[in-house]
């Protein structure tokens, strides 16, 4: 039995590409030849199986993906367009922000940037009002609306001419279950049992050439099979050309509520403070450059140290060498300011009276250049106070976002599912054909902008 085993595993592997250690372990469970027969049947149709399933799901996560991101794309855009013609300043978005002042090595363009910031969080204290983020939210879902309906025009192309010949196509048009349905599993399992024919009979199989005969005509059936499922893949895929997305039913724009956190009076005096803070600030990084440009919490320019790790020999940290100039990090696209100045023992720490209270009181004292006893006071403050401004100015407007992105996954799930249904059949040149026509729109979309 158990040379029996390592040829049909050998046999089994090279026909359908199945190589593990489970498979041969299971070989090794089959107690006699019948037995052995029967396994090397029912795995023959599960890897034909598993083939036509996995194409199949491949088809569809990447139709779905390519759904999902034009749509994704498309409220970006429609948000952003929506919020400048109503005059309403978008997400500040601080991580991405302090992320990339991180990767700066010039103080002059630090400097320049973080006058970009602020003047971005300006207008955003000064022109943010419910009413109006809620208009912007209102024509975004119109506009969003319609930019995801030039989806259903995109029509699936010609399959590839390879895939089947006219007789194959002619053959298998006659069996309508089998290219209409959208699981071919009972059309395989039945093709493999007519492929398998008589040699499903068990016979005597003491006899070594009746067990030979049995073996090789699972696998010979299983072959077949895969066969005639590329055959019937590829007349469904004949079937699908031209055809297009028609979603059932798509989402109404909704009303988003939208209310009114702290107004323009509220956070203009702390904006006022941040911008006296950043006056100190700017003379420190004009005097020091980017050395400690990023405060206590963020020490750029300490050059020297040790790199250590943990030892379950040594239990504990190890020294395991010392370096000299600085020490790479990978970039990251989101960091949050440390809090470089402690705060109240809450999840959002100082509220804006005491964050207020506290900027007055640290620009009480006055920033002496290059001869400051303490110079780095500064850059604590100027951080402290744009990271609570930043808290503030984001949370002006309170909006019911979980609403708006039900609507955007509602959209992106009402072309999604239909053109998964036809990514069911098609084949790789029509995925490809349907990707690119999917990128083209995107593209057309931004340049109309």
């Amino acid at each position: 039995m158990a040379d029996d085993d390592s040829r049909v595993f050998r046999e089994l592997c090279g026909a359908f590409r199945l190589e593990n250690d489970a498979l041969r372990a299971l070989l090794g469970q089959q107690n006699d030849r019948s037995a052995l027969v029967a396994f090397v049947q029912k795995t023959a149709l599960k890897a034909v199986m598993q083939e036509v399933e996995l194409a199949e799901r491949m088809t569809r996560d990447q139709v779905a993906w390519n759904i999902n991101h034009y749509v994704l794309t498309a409220n970006q855009r429609a948000l952003k367009a929506a919020r400048k013609r109503v005059g309403v300043v978008g997400p500040i978005q601080m991580n991405r922000r302090y992320a990339a002042f991180l990767r700066i090595e010039d103080s002059k363009l630090l400097l320049k940037r973080l006058d970009q910031t602020l003047a971005f969080i300006e207008a955003k204290v000064r022109t943010d009002q419910a009413d109006l983020v809620a208009g912007a939210y209102a024509a975004a879902g119109s506009a969003l609306l319609r930019d995801v309906q030039p989806l259903s025009a995109i029509a699936v192309c010609e399959p590839e001419a390879n895939e089947a010949d006219a007789a194959d196509r002619e053959r298998e048009l006659a069996r309508e279950d089998a290219y209409r349905s959208s699981d071919l599993s009972g059309v395989i399992a039945a093709s493999f049992k007519s492929e398998l024919g008589d040699g499903a009979a068990v016979g005597d199989l003491n006899d070594d050439e009746v067990f030979n005969a049995q073996i090789e005509a699972a696998i010979r059936a299983g072959k077949r099979t895969r066969l005639d499922a590329l055959r019937m893949r590829a007349a469904r895929a004949h079937e699908l050309a031209g055809r297009s997305i028609e979603p059932k039913l798509l989402p109404t724009p909704p009303r988003i509520a939208c209310r009114q956190t702290y107004c323009t009076a509220d956070l203009v005096p702390l904006l006022d403070e941040v911008k006296h803070a950043y006056a100190s600030y700017r003379r420190y990084v004009l005097d020091s450059g980017m050395f400690n440009a990023f405060g206590s919490a963020n020490r750029l320019g300490e050059c020297c140290g040790y790199i250590s790790d943990f030892s379950d020999e040594y239990e504990g940290e190890q020294r395991i060498g010392e370096f000299c100039g600085a020490v790479p990090a990978r970039p990251s696209s989101s960091a949050a300011i440390p809090r470089v100045i402690e705060e109240a023992d809450a999840p959002d720490g100082d509220t804006l009276d005491v964050a207020l209270a506290r900027m007055r009181g640290f620009n009480k004292r006055v920033y002496r250049g290059i001869l400051d006893d303490d110079p780095i006071y500064f850059a604590d403050v100027f951080w402290y106070g744009l990271k609570k401004l930043d808290q503030f100015a984001e949370s002006m407007v309170k909006v019911d976002e979980k609403a708006w992105q039900n609507y955007v996954d509602n959209l992106a799930r009402a072309y999604a599912e239909p053109a998964e249904e036809l990514a069911t059949g098609m084949d790789k040149q029509q995925l490809e054909g349907f990707s690119k026509a999917v990128k083209a729109l995107e593209k057309g979309s931004k340049a109309a902008q």
